[in-house]
């Protein structure tokens, strides 16, 4: 059966393509003379552009973040804060949410029409808003505050200020922007929210992926990647012609461009056409809620974590929902075509219908260079074939290898000495022989994985010589199949767990825990475990316990850090709670894990005021430093005799400030802050400021 079957054949449907390639193939820039989105027709509301700091975008919709889409546009605003933002139309504030991460200062519009318009990193709201959200944090004693709100509270019309552009929470100064319905994100491009933009996007590499056990790409097992050059006219080539067997995918990286604007964006639409019929085609037109994570389906996670490379996938993943996926299943298995020469071509659009094109070749194979993977069962009986090696024989130190992939594990053998036979044979959890092949001046073999119940999975390699001598060397991994249902999976000496909860799992995993030893400095308590593969991608997330050390003194002290991409610990948690006598939290990731103790209170900079000056209202400034859990925002008090004065928190900077609402009456007075880290540790600092005033 074809891989593309159920689209238009014949000489139809030879003219049909024509006909929809004809802009392509006329216009000499590749620009597309219709509107980028091309689903079936809808009346969308037309929208007024959220601010006046300008129509030039620093990030665009669903560009590539860690564990997740981008949710909306950014909007440049000069390097400067304090542009108004705009009603886009006419609604009602619904949610308004204040924090030092993130968001920052977030303010939620829902529109007559039903979607929700976000603006965020805000220097703050208008002032009938400012002024709930100010006693709101009055009341409560704190900077951060959430607050939601029925219709007709704080309604605004097109055109009215909501609030003015910032710098607050993540980022440097700019306007997040997003419209939301009741599923989920959609594009603001969708609704006229649009840029000049005369520029084509710009293709970078063309990657070819594995995608089962059986799969072959030049004969090897592993990704294989090119560059692109270009042609001229928005048209690029690939050289290479790849030989490939078996299910592949197609993945692209590049990036998008737009007048006026230095930053490189996210292309929209993606379409793979293969011998001239259209393969695969997607739009980045939204995503729901539940649907976030899947970034990590449609943006090839394990390149991403190994070499930081984003590559668009131009195949539809088995376990994504993702509504932008328009047409075709994208992997194409080469069993379901005749071998040979075949071709593809890659188009990258932007919304504006600007187009690049990248051509290339491929060589479909009849059949891999690796023999039938056999069907495997505990029954398998090779024993009859299998030699007993000599007592006390091994075949030589680390000279068994595994890779561990999606479902099926490589083997990598060092090469026998001359005139000796290599054989590897799986002892347990079921009986086979595992074929091996020269590759790259070692012998390699393949597997594919069973879920089995927890236990080791070893394997036997076997040297025979001419003297029919036989020596052999075994390698074993416990492995913890783990399904979508849900389970746990414990490390060795038992004083380490994950959990994952059903639906935390996109596919089942067959984990490993490792443990090595902790850095000397930093306080940390026991082992660094860490769970493998990591480069493995969760759909919810995996909550992790490790057992607090019998007779620990200070267990109240203690926090659950995961080691991030970039290299850094991360405070995750330090629930005590939900797993007595252990710590534990929630990670994102599969990644490396420790508990550490922090006894170090925060560290406190009295940066302003001077101790006597003139001004009623002064600006206290403070810097703030905690290397470990890090500032809890929520214990920070500052009182001038005994009277709250809010404080902002920046998280980047690790600086408050704020000022009192009052004017303070000239002569003494007593200042006294207050805060804690997440572990506990508080610091209190007093002061006398005399105002002179």
């Amino acid at each position: 059966m074809s891989a593309i079957s159920g689209h238009p054949g014949g000489a139809f449907g030879r003219l049909f393509f024509f006909l929809i390639l004809a802009p392509f193939l006329f216009q000499p820039a590749l620009k597309r003379t219709t509107q980028a989105d091309e689903s079936p027709a809808t009346v969308r509301p037309q929208y007024l552009w959220p601010t006046n700091a300008g129509k030039s975008l620093s990030s665009s919709f669903a560009e590539t973040r860690p564990n997740h889409f981008h949710f909306g546009i950014d909007v440049r605003t000069q390097q400067r804060v304090g542009f108004p933002c705009y009603a886009v139309a006419d609604g009602h504030v619904t949610r308004l949410k204040v924090s030092p991460y993130g968001y920052g200062r977030a303010l939620y519009l829902r529109l007559d029409d039903g979607n929700t318009a976000v603006y965020a990193h805000l220097q703050k709201f208008a002032p009938e808003v400012e002024k709930v959200v100010k006693a709101e944090q009055m009341k409560q004693k704190r900077f951060g505050v959430e607050m939601f709100f029925d219709p007709g509270v704080l309604p605004f019309q097109r055109g009215d200020v909501v609030a003015y552009t910032g710098e607050s929470g993540v980022g440097p100064p700019h306007l997040h922007f997003e419209i939301r319905n009741d599923r989920g994100y959609r594009n603001p491009h969708l609704f006229g929210l649009t840029v000049d933009d005369n520029l084509a996007p710009v293709p970078q590499k063309v990657g070819f992926f594995p995608l089962a056990v059986e799969s072959e790409i030049n004969g090897d097992f592993h990704l294989y990647k090119t560059t692109v050059a270009a042609a001229g006219n928005g048209r690029y080539s690939v050289a290479a012609v790849p030989s490939i067997y078996g299910p592949v995918g197609l993945g692209v990286t590049g990036y998008d461009r737009a007048d006026g604007s230095p930053n490189q964006l996210c292309f929209y639409g993606l379409d793979l056409y293969l011998d001239d019929s259209l393969y695969f085609s997607s739009r980045y037109d939204g995503f729901d809620y539940e649907e976030t994570k899947m970034v990590d389906l449609d943006r090839d996670y394990r390149q991403r974590k190994k070499t930081g490379e984003a590559y668009h996938h131009l195949w539809k993943d088995p376990s994504a929902t993702l509504a932008f996926y328009r047409q075709g299943e994208g992997i194409i298995d080469t069993r379901d075509f005749e071998p040979g020469l075949h071709y593809y071509r890659l188009v990258l659009t932007d919304f504006a219908g600007n187009a690049a094109q990248v051509s290339g070749k491929l060589d479909f194979k009849a059949q891999g260079i690796y023999p039938q993977v056999p069907e495997y069962s505990r029954l398998f009986a090779f024993f009859g074939r299998r030699q007993q090696p000599e007592a006390g024989k091994s075949a030589g130190s680390g000279a068994i290898q595994a890779e561990f992939f999606d479902g099926w594990v490589l083997f990598s053998v060092a090469p026998g000495a001359p005139g000796q036979e290599s054989r590897l044979y799986l002892l347990e959890p079921y009986q086979a022989e595992i074929p091996l092949i020269s590759k790259g001046g070692r012998l390699a073999g393949k597997l594919p994985l069973q879920p089995f119940p927890a236990g080791y999975w070893t394997v036997e390699l076997q040297r025979k010589a001419t003297s029919d001598q036989v020596t052999s060397q075994t390698a074993s991994w416990y492995l913890q199949p783990v399904t979508p249902a849900g389970g746990w999976t414990v490390s060795e000496d038992g004083n380490f767990a994950a959990q994952f909860e059903p639906g935390d799992l996109y596919r089942t995993l067959y984990l490993r825990v490792g443990a090595s030893a902790p850095p000397a400095a930093g306080g940390f308590v026991g082992p660094v475990y860490h769970l493998d593969p990591d480069d493995m991608p969760l759909k919810g997330s995996v909550c992790v316990s490790i057992d607090i050390p019998p007779g620990e003194p200070q267990p109240e002290k203690l926090g659950l850090y995961g080691l991030s991409p970039k290299g850094v610990w991360k405070f995750l948690d330090c629930d005590r709670e939900k797993s007595p006598g252990s710590v534990s939290g929630k990670s994102p990731r599969l990644e490396h894990y420790a508990l550490r103790r922090d006894v170090t209170a925060p560290a406190v900079t009295w940066l302003a005021p001077a101790a006597q000056v003139a001004h009623r209202r002064p600006t206290f400034r403070l810097s703030v430093r905690d290397d470990l859990s890090g500032l809890d925002d929520r214990s920070v008090n500052l009182e001038v005799d005994g009277q709250f004065v809010l404080l902002e928190y920046d998280g980047e900077a690790r600086t408050l400030f704020g000022s009192p609402d009052q004017p303070l009456a000239p002569g003494d007075h007593k200042v006294t802050l207050t805060l804690r880290d997440f572990s506990g540790n508080e610091t209190r600092i007093q002061k006398s400021l005399k105002i002179t005033g």
